[in-house]
């Protein structure tokens, strides 16, 4: 034989010559990825020697080996001898570690070690393997793989995607040593897990295993995509790190997933305005109480605007995971909530606006082909005309809707007590599911109402407007007369003035536990006992992170609204004069643009509608709170109950269990053991709280929970001095930031501070009006956050990715409200260098 067809340089492999793995490494080689120098034992060449009944090279053979040695890899002291059959690292199947490998192998033993790794494929576990997955003997023709061996001090494994499925994730592994540790378990390893589209990151570690510099991390990342760019796969590649240069060793589909090029729709999830709600983790009975109230809720509207019964039955597992839980988090299932919305009216001009107002970054419209439209055109045609009507009667509606949920308060206020056993709980909880969810679905009508006339007046002041149309824009929602959510701040500074009138500050100061307020309010006679306890029945339920039954609200923790009076009475300033003074007058702020008189009219008729429905959207959700406090109020009877019965150790667990199991609480078997299961569900939540916290999930299929034992945050080094985001209440300021991820623990006055968060639920008011500034990491121009800051004249700026990591409590910034602009004037003490 030819030895220029037995050995072959990189450049002249290809799949037939030299089988899958060494083709890999020359197309690797090819586009710039850094691989150690290689050459080949072809397939060819192989299949001769396997063939020859002597078995060994000749000494022609040899002598060319050598030369090929010193012509390929020169600099090498010591090899790699690999296999590379046909189908290995093939999309179907990889032969992992099937075949022998031999590494640290000197160039005088590497013709004895090229004819042991040929014979591994005459071992019986191949040809198992063979057999299991249906291939032929050409499958596994031959070829050899020498390479210039590199002396790793860390090596490890590279995922382009999560091998369990979560498309969106990068996993990489790296342990100690050479690579053989690690695939096979003999060395401790860090796992990272990198979320690339969000920034966030965060690794495991065992016992003493390595870390990556952020160099070694740039280069493996930088050639990842490198890879992943000039293939139609996920990727599974192999890497060792020699004085922070990095090296790829090898690279195979994940056999796992499909490729690009597979019909297949990825399941995609995104909190995106959910997680203003439910920002953080929530506990498993909140999860099945708004899974079950978001179902009924997209069903009414479906069957609002559809009339159609085939239809709902079509669509019933869509309505029942509208939103899911994932690792401890709330997410919209985006692949069901757009197959509903693909029957809107005008889809690809109405769903961008509602994109934007929503506040969804990823615009990719994902439907799976069984959830397509399944309408006739004739039906489409009367599902839109339906949408139309119910549009245009949102704001008669909704007014209804206030009413009827005036008489639900006042029947849960009649039939409610502390006595209540379970039965006659269940029964109540379910009266009120179906008097609020009869008629809740018009809330997404406004809310549609809202978002349209909204992007429709922002599209305007743009083509309309002069270059200050944004900050016009911002002026043009501020003080919305009466808005709902201001309520419970007016009402407690009106509280908090009659405390300084009545110098109660002090002895109010004084309490520190329920038996110190209940001797208080024992012995009042200024008139506070009625007003604070007027106070609490009328915004009670209005709290952070009031929409999770689990948190402590003003209702179920009066001392939670006594520590927030006392800080209203201690700092003078008026929320009621601030809030008040925001109220701009409509004509006002018209006569600023300067239009023809027929576009002030259009100005005129679109804000009016917009700030109409804005309104009411603040309404329902004061109402929602208000609703989620009756649920709070029943569950924590249930959990009393349980307790009295020995089910469950405190009360407040009842929140670990789902709704259907605290409604089989009393139909106990050996097979349900609630307070094992509370138990089990702490663990897993520890986990959880590990985690950072993603807000858009991509999975090959279904989703999954992760399992943590404990976690680490990736710390990057570079601190960067200015950050963008979407402005959304003008204004400029400079100060102190305080930066709050856990707004339960704030006990501190924020007065004068500018508040940096992950994102604010309505029952932020009341931090928001003793802030100077707010910037939050998510929102959209109809998010809580923007409508509060506008009404309050307080500069914000929402959308600004990682701003709780890249700033630090004590930081001086520059808040630009007008423009959407951060700059980090002084890091807190001890900072600057870091």
């Amino acid at each position: 034989m030819q030895m220029n067809r037995m050995w072959l340089p990189y450049d002249q492999i290809t799949l037939e010559n030299g089988g899958g793995k060494a083709n890999e490494l020359a197309r690797m080689k090819k586009i710039g990825i850094q691989v150690p120098a290689f050459f080949v034992l072809s397939i060819e060449g192989a299949t001769a020697l396997r063939l020859r009944k002597e078995g060994a090279l000749t000494n022609e053979e040899k002598e060319y080996l050598f030369q090929m040695v010193e012509q390929e890899c020169s600099g090498f002291e010591c090899f790699s001898v690999r296999s590379s059959a046909g189908k290995e690292d093939s999309e179907e199947v990889s032969f992992a570690g099937l075949f022998d490998t031999y590494l640290n192998v000197s160039k005088e033993e590497l013709a004895d070690k090229i004819l042991d790794c040929l014979r591994s494929a005459d071992y019986q576990h191949i040809k198992d393997y063979m057999y299991h997955h249906q291939l032929d003997i050409k499958d596994v023709k031959m070829a050899v793989v020498i390479q210039g061996m590199v002396t790793a001090e860390k090596a490890g494994v590279l995922f382009t995607a999560n091998p369990k499925g979560l498309l969106n994730e990068t996993v990489l592994v790296v342990g100690n040593g050479l690579g053989d540790g690690v695939v096979e378990g003999l060395v401790p390893v860090t796992t990272y897990y990198l979320k690339r589209d969000e920034d966030l990151s965060y690794f495991e570690r065992q016992e003493d295993s390595p870390l990556l510099s952020q160099k070694e991390m740039k280069s493996l990342l930088e050639q990842a995509d490198l890879l992943r760019k000039n293939s139609e796969f996920y990727l599974d590649c192999e890497f060792a790190v020699l004085e922070e240069k990095v090296y790829y060793l090898q690279s195979r589909p994940i056999t796992t997933l499909k490729t690009v090029r597979e019909e297949s729709v990825p399941v995609v999830f995104n909190n995106s305005n959910l997680v203003e709600s439910y920002p953080g983790l929530t506990l498993p009975l909140t999860d099945t109480f708004i899974q079950f109230a978001y179902q009924e809720v997209f069903k009414g509207v479906a069957w609002r605007f559809s009339r159609s019964k085939e239809l709902l039955a079509a669509y019933e597992d869509v309505f029942a995971k509208i939103v899911v839980r994932i690792n401890g988090r709330m997410y919209y299932n985006m692949n069901h909530l757009y197959s509903l919305l693909q029957f809107l009216p005008f889809p690809n001009q109405i769903l961008p606006i509602w994109q934007e107002m929503m506040g969804f970054s990823q615009k990719d419209v994902v439907t799976t082909p069984e959830l397509k439209k399944k309408t006739t055109f004739l039906e489409s045609l009367r599902i839109s005309g339906r949408i139309i009507r119910e549009f245009f009667s949102a704001s008669k509606n909704m007014k209804r809707l206030n009413e009827d949920f005036i008489k639900v308060e006042r029947y849960f206020k009649q039939q409610y007590t502390d006595e209540m056993n379970q039965n006659q709980i269940k029964e109540l909880y379910q009266n009120l599911a179906d008097r609020v969810l009869s008629n809740w679905d018009v809330t997404l009508v406004n809310d549609l109402y809202a978002f349209v006339y909204t992007g429709i007046l922002k599209k305007a002041l743009k083509k309309w407007g002069n270059s200050e149309a944004e900050k016009e824009w911002n002026q043009w929602f501020s003080g919305i007369p009466a808005i709902t959510s201001m309520e419970p701040v007016i009402s407690l500074q009106k509280l908090a003035d009659f405390v300084n009138k009545q110098n109660l500050l002090s002895s109010i100061k004084r309490i520190t536990s329920d038996e110190d307020f209940a001797r208080f309010m024992e012995k009042d006679h200024s008139g506070f006992k009625e007003r604070f306890l007027m106070y609490i029945d009328q915004y009670g339920d209005r709290s952070l992170e009031e929409l999770k039954l689990e948190t402590a609200t003003f209702r179920s923790h009066p001392l939670k609204a006594l520590n927030q009076l006392i800080i209203f009475a201690e700092n003078t300033n008026n929320k009621e004069t601030k809030a008040a003074d925001s109220f701009k007058k409509l004509e006002e702020i018209e006569n600023q643009i300067d239009v023809s008189a027929w576009k002030k009219q259009i100005f005129h008729y679109l804000s009016k509608r917009a700030r109409l429905g804005i309104q009411h959207r603040e309404t329902s959700r004061l109402n929602r709170s208000r609703i989620y406090g009756m649920v709070r109020t029943m569950m924590l009877r249930m959990g009393e109950i349980a307790v009295e019965q020995g089910w469950l150790e405190e009360k407040e667990d009842i929140f670990w269990l789902t709704m259907e199991e605290v409604k089989q609480l009393d139909q106990l078997d050996g097979t349900f053991d609630p307070q094992k299961i509370v138990a089990r569900r702490i663990k897993e939540y520890k986990g959880y709280e590990l985690l950072p916290a993603y807000g858009y999930l991509v999975f090959q299929e279904e989703s999954f929970n992760k399992v943590v034992q404990q976690a680490e945050k990736v710390i990057h080094d570079s601190l960067v001095d200015e950050l963008q985001g979407i402005a959304t209440s003008n204004g400029k300021v400079s100060g102190e930031i305080i930066v709050v991820t856990n707004p339960s623990e704030v006990k501190e006055s924020v007065e004068g501070k500018i508040l940096v968060t992950k994102m604010t639920d309505p029952g932020w008011v009341f931090l928001l009006t003793q802030a100077k500034g707010i910037i939050a990491e998510k929102g959209s121009l109809l998010s809580h956050t923007a409508i509060i800051s506008r009404e309050l004249g307080i500069p914000a700026v929402v959308g600004i990715k990682n701003a709780t990591e890249v700033l630090h409590t004590g930081d001086q910034i520059e808040l630009d409200a007008n423009t959407g602009n951060v700059t980090i004037l002084e890091r807190e003490a001890g900072r600057n260098e870091s």
